[in-house]
């Protein structure tokens, strides 16, 4: 079975798995046009949340990401915060004024930002010092209060027009926590003292905490009146007082269990609460006279959800029964019960950060070496394990039922990877069942068949590469019941990706010498179907990540330095003999195709560039967010 140019191209390379806001792109050679997000809305550690009704709430944490969503999270929008440090802290006053605060770099000032539209909009504020921001909250749109690293302790009366720094004598550690219940009380968090004020911050006193070893300088303290309120440290301790803070007791203790790093809490009223650490959600319902465990996992591992480990980091309760958690990898959970049951909204984790999908409603979901993939056929609205038989690097179908998935079967002792050889399997049925094809490439004891394979691509259900580690190339005439090798094996090459145009004419991108300290682009091009290689330099400086032909002659190719530090895009005319610069990729720029003079550039940092004149000009977009999955088209405006 031949398969036409046209109808490879909706199933031409492995596809992209886009991670919402700042996406994850999978090594895929070139890219057959779908985007999917996921886990939705993002990828990245979210550290902040905070709800003002069931329905409008914000989400912040890593690289400025800033979320909005007006309908319970059911869908997210994301807000440009214009910085690129951790958003740590949050708050808003009501739908329209909010703060954000965060980590400045070394030598630079920590970040305040400001909106007045929901977030539509967010403004830097001058606090004119130099630190990380930890917490910050106001008692109305006006009045409010901002702590940090370094003893900072900031106050405004004007929505943060001006900020006037308040001195705490004899606090010289960082803040970590500031909560005030009016104009006049409030309290400041830092180590294992917490200072109280009941005139405005003019004065303070201050009391200790009981812990052993005071190292941590994180947490949060809560209040529900001028008398009650509770405090943790990043400890397994939690605090609670009932004279305003003038003493302190332990009121929970997990020292004598398997948890630690209490680092934030949240109450719904002055019943209900929970409490967070890196590994435990415990809560109350009876004013912290007894504490529940909800979620939890044994020392010195992650939560796990649907089998997925992550770090929880924030919560809010915006009432006795709704709240929200949020937490590493993108993670967002939900409460309606007061914190007794937790759903979270990135219910296919598990599945990993890469896709491949043959139409709008049939596609495939894997992660870098994890030992399955799921199957969706609504869209992604739900996924299916299937076992692949091989941990998965890559995959590839020609249509709906015949596949093959490209990576490695590994040899552990004690929980490590000591060997691994590379792997294929196919299957006939749409991924009901696997079947290993990879004897050959998997060699027994010979040390130059050894390492994971990264992509596949078949031109047709039965003519096919794989390329991998220690610059492996394999390629099969009889869908993979066979595999030959067309390259010795090379220590110095690690091949990325691969595209063949007709059964001849085929390249491959990667880098060369990543074993020895290099980060070397190099690209191999044959005109006799792989039986020989040459070698092509498009950038030596720059390690070649993807690519796409459109024909003999017409290519592209995208690369990025070794700490991803800039990128570039590279152009072809005349089969790879010469390359030129196309101009500049955006950052972390993974993956591209072309259809006729349209193209597009996707990158990991959540940016795409388009070009609608073969690569002479490019233009900037952020990726938006969505649900299910899209064609490539719907990005250069050119719906489907």
């Amino acid at each position: 079975m031949r398969i036409s140019r046209s109808s490879i191209f909706a199933s031409l390379l492995t596809a992209v798995i886009i991670t919402a806001v700042y996406p994850i792109i999978s090594f895929a050679g070139s890219w057959n046009g779908w985007i999917y997000q996921n886990p939705y809305p993002t990828s990245k550690a979210l550290r902040s949340v905070r709800f003002i009704t069931p329905q409008k709430g914000w989400i912040a944490g890593e690289e400025g990401t800033i979320l909005y969503t007006e309908n319970g999270g059911d869908t997210w929008a994301y807000q440009e915060s214009g910085t690129k440090q951790w958003i740590v802290g949050l708050y808003f006053a009501n739908e329209r004024q909010g703060w954000a605060v965060g980590a400045g770099n070394p030598n630079e000032k920590g970040v305040i930002l400001h909106t007045e539209n929901g977030g539509q909009a967010w403004v830097p504020q001058d606090g004119d010092f130099y630190s990380n921001l930890n917490s910050v909250y106001f008692l109305n749109d006006k009045e409010g209060w901002i702590a940090g690293g370094g003893g900072v302790l900031l106050h405004t009366t004007d929505s943060g027009r001006k900020w006037q720094q308040i001195k705490i004598l004899g606090l010289t550690g960082g803040v970590a926590s500031v909560y005030f219940i009016d104009t006049q009380t409030g309290w400041v968090l830092t180590g294992n003292e917490i200072y109280h004020t009941t005139d405005g911050g003019q004065t303070w006193d201050s009391s200790q905490l009981d812990i052993k070893n005071a190292t941590r300088m994180g947490g949060e303290i809560y209040f529900t009146d001028k008398k009650r309120g509770w405090a943790v440290t990043g400890d397994p301790i939690i605090f609670s007082t009932e004279d305003g803070g003038k003493t302190w007791k332990d009121q929970f203790n997990y020292a004598s269990v398997t948890y630690d790093s209490l680092m934030s809490i949240s109450f719904g009223d002055d019943k209900r609460g929970c409490a967070i650490g890196s590994r435990a959600i415990i809560c109350t319902e009876d004013g912290g006279k007894t504490w529940k465990e909800q979620w939890g996992a044994q020392h010195g591992n992650s939560v796990k959800i649907n089998n997925f480990k992550f770090e929880l980091l924030g919560i809010n309760l915006i009432s006795p029964t709704m709240g929200w958690v949020v937490g590493s990898y993108g993670q967002i959970m939900k409460t309606e019960d007061g914190g007794q049951s937790w759903k979270t909204t990135t219910p296919n984790s598990e599945c990993g950060n890469q896709v491949f999908f043959i139409n709008k409603k049939t596609g495939w979901l894997h992660g870098w070496g994890t030992p399955f993939i799921c199957k969706t056929e609504d869209g992604g609205q739900t996924w299916q394990k299937q076992d692949a038989g091989i941990n998965v690097n890559s995959v590839f179908f020609v249509n709906e039922t015949t596949g093959w998935v490209a990576g490695a079967i590994e040899q552990r002792t004690k929980g490590h990877v000591t060997k691994a050889w590379g792997a294929i399997s196919r299957t006939l049925n749409g991924g009901k069942t696997w079947e290993t094809q990879s004897k050959e490439i998997m060699g027994g004891n010979n040390d130059q068949y050894k390492g994971g394979l990264n992509n596949v691509f078949f031109l047709n259900n039965r003519t096919g590469w794989v390329v991998g580690q220690k610059g492996s190339i394999f390629y099969t005439e009889d869908g993979g019941e066979h595999w030959k090798r067309q390259r010795r094996s090379n220590s110095e090459l690690q091949l990325r990706a691969v595209q063949f145009v007709d059964s001849k004419t085929g390249w491959i991108a990667g880098i060369k010498s990543p074993e020895a300290g290099g980060w070397n682009g190099i690209v191999l091009h044959t005109t006799d179907g792989g039986h020989s290689w040459q070698e092509q330099h498009p950038n030596d400086d720059t390690g070649m990540e993807s690519l796409y032909f459109t024909d003999k002659n017409n290519g592209w190719v995208t690369g990025k330095s070794e700490w991803g530090e800039f990128s570039s895009i590279y152009r072809t005319s005349d089969g790879g003999k010469t390359w030129k610069e196309a101009g500049p990729g955006v950052v972390g720029s993974l993956l591209l195709a072309f259809r006729n003079s349209q193209g597009i550039v996707i990158s990991n940092k959540g940016w795409f560039l388009i070009t609608k004149d073969g690569g002479t000009t490019w233009n900037q977009a952020r990726i938006p967010l969505s649900k299910g999955p899209r064609y490539f088209d719907e990005l250069l405006g050119n719906p489907r």
